[in-house]
């Protein structure tokens, strides 16, 4: 087909509808948005709005449009809907991944308006073979923040958003078919651990949404393989979500729960109720399995937001961002500052009010350099222990950093900086760090509200060299967790201070995982590090100079 067109299939298992560009040929040029309006317009009726692939050389063809509706009172894409405004993504809380623009959509139905994303992925060489191994994987980190920014209460709508490249309308086929696959295998309807099994599964789909060629061709397979396999994405089947369809009650932005919960399958599977532990058969312990091949739940560091990244490693899944653990240590800062008899109307730096009821909320601050320095900006502030004026330049060279900028080249333009936006993430990596009884405060927050049962039911603070005699004895409490199905995450402390934290975890065998960044680039379940054998984890965290440990509480019951 020369002239690429979006096509809606018939025939996804439960009512899923996916929207692509159809056709195995690609247009030299890429079209505008406005001529791929009118196949567009139920995607953004449906409020899932769509991912535009392109290739990096060409020009945005969002940019054009949202020019066109600026002369415009509104864009009627019809069923009641009206595209009323567009904006682009505020570069301060933007990233390669998240989407670039945003639709103002009116439904005159509902009456509401809705913001609904609009995600541009420049591809290098769109078409070349080689990379697309590579495509696959960053489009999904891609989908993974476009199905973030849905509207809340269409996360779980059967419609899926519409991925459009009319210049390789392949790659557009073959990224549906992962959706696909992605979304069968979270909702437990695919039990896929073999790379010859995603092949078969991705055929399968391939026959409905390609029937021109519904087989792989070339290294297409060899690229699911690796994608699939590589990426350790066979282990979320243990992640299948409750039978329960209540959205909110679970991970709403999480993008294993958004895909899962588009397929509506009923309540088959009534909850069992569970025999006492002593005779019950071994539990079969899904979560634990992937640790015998080496592989583990680990996220890229945002920043120095180690805190929050053993949270999630810890829980195995990314639940806890930057926004959440800004959001809890402001509420731990304001109650030091209220014991203090200290009124945050006078506070200043990252400690100002305007600052501080923006980050409590999760959303990001704009102020003046004035404001924010104050009348005393080299005075320490007893929140921070950080003047305003060092604050204030931390923040500018974290975005400097992410411009590529440094001091000697650009000082006068940095200094030069008369107004900025903070961000959550940006307040929270300015502070020189989360100290541990904030971070055990945190963490059994998030587990009382977790519903995993082999999670732990809460964690409790060890210091190394007071409690020596405890440290030695947590294998053997690990050993018995993982005997009665529940696991032992343990969350180091190095370093002085706040110091740097990061999460191990056992596998089968007693030997410990590392879940520490080490560069990567990639969220999800990967290869990790061994960080010891089983036998050596006490000289271990002595070797390492680690000053504490968050471990399991001594209860092995279950939570309710």
């Amino acid at each position: 087909m020369s002239s690429p067109r979006v096509n809606k299939p018939a025939g996804f298992p439960n009512q899923v509808e996916h929207r692509f560009t159809a056709g195995v040929q690609g247009s030299q040029n890429a079209p505008e948005i406005n001529a791929l309006l009118p196949e567009l317009a139920k995607s953004i009726q449906n409020k899932q709005g769509f991912v535009y692939l392109l290739d990096g050389s060409s020009a945005s063809p969002m940019a054009n449009f949202v020019n066109r509706l600026q002369n415009m009172e509104a864009l009627d894409i019809g069923n009641g809907c009206r595209i009323v405004g567009a904006f682009r993504t505020p570069e301060a809380i933007a990233s390669i991944y998240s989407p670039q623009w945003t639709l103002q959509v009116y439904d005159s139905a509902l009456e509401v308006s809705f913001e609904i994303p609009v995600t541009e992925v420049p591809l290098n060489n769109i078409n070349n073979p080689a990379n697309v191994t590579a495509q696959l994987l960053h489009v999904k980190n891609c989908m993974d923040s476009h199905l973030r920014a849905l509207p809340e209460a269409f996360k779980d709508s059967p419609a899926c958003p519409a991925i459009i490249c009319p210049q390789n309308p392949r790659l557009a086929q073959l990224i549906t078919a992962q959706e696909e696959c992605l979304g069968r295998q979270y909702r437990g309807e695919l039990h896929c651990k073999e790379g010859i099994q995603w092949i078969y599964a991705a055929e399968e789909t391939l026959k409905t949404i390609s029937p021109e060629n519904p087989h792989f061709v070339g290294e297409e397979s060899v690229d699911f393989e690796s994608f699939f396999t590589r990426n350790g994405l066979h282990a979320f089947a243990k992640h299948q979500v409750p039978f329960s369809i209540a959205l909110a009650g679970e991970n709403a932005d999480d993008p294993v729960y958004i895909r899962a919960f588009k397929r509506h399958i009923p309540n088959t599977e009534p909850h069992t109720r569970t025999t006492p532990a002593s005779k019950k058969p071994a539990p079969a312990l899904n979560w634990l399995a992937p640790r015998n091949q080496g592989l583990a739940f680990k996220e890229p560091q945002l920043q120095m937001q180690c805190a929050s990244q053993a949270i999630n490693c810890l829980l195995q899944r990314h639940e806890v961002r930057p926004e959440n653990v800004a959001s809890f240590m402001v509420q731990q800062k304001l109650q030091m500052l209220g014991r203090l008899e200290i009124t945050t109307d006078t506070q200043v730096g990252l400690m100002h009010p305007t600052i501080l009821q923006a980050i409590s909320q999760g959303q990001s601050a704009t102020i003046s350099r004035a404001d924010f320095l104050g009348t005393t900006p080299d005075e320490i502030c007893i929140a921070t222990e950080l003047p305003p004026t060092q604050s204030w330049r931390q923040l500018i060279n974290i975005g400097a950093v992410e411009r590529n900028q440094n001091w000697v080249q650009h000082a006068d333009e940095l200094s030069a900086i008369d107004q900025m936006t903070i961000t959550p993430e940006d307040w929270l990596s300015v502070q020189r760090g989360t100290e541990m009884r904030d971070l055990l405060a945190l963490v059994n927050t998030t587990l009382t509200n977790s519903r995993q049962p082999h999670q732990p039911h809460s964690m409790s603070h060890l210091n190394t060299r007071t409690q020596s005699q405890a440290i030695a004895r947590q294998e053997d409490r690990a050993r018995k967790f993982i005997e009665h199905g529940k696991d032992f995450p343990i969350i180091i402390r190095t370093g002085q201070q706040s110091g740097h934290y990061f999460t191990i975890v056992p596998d089968q065998h007693g030997n410990w995982l590392g879940l520490n960044a080490l560069g990567t680039s990639i969220t999800g379940v990967q290869p990790c590090e061994i960080f010891c054998r089983a036998g050596q984890l006490a000289q271990t965290l002595q070797r390492m100079n680690a000053t504490d440990i968050l471990v399991p509480t001594p209860q092995l019951q279950s939570r309710n």
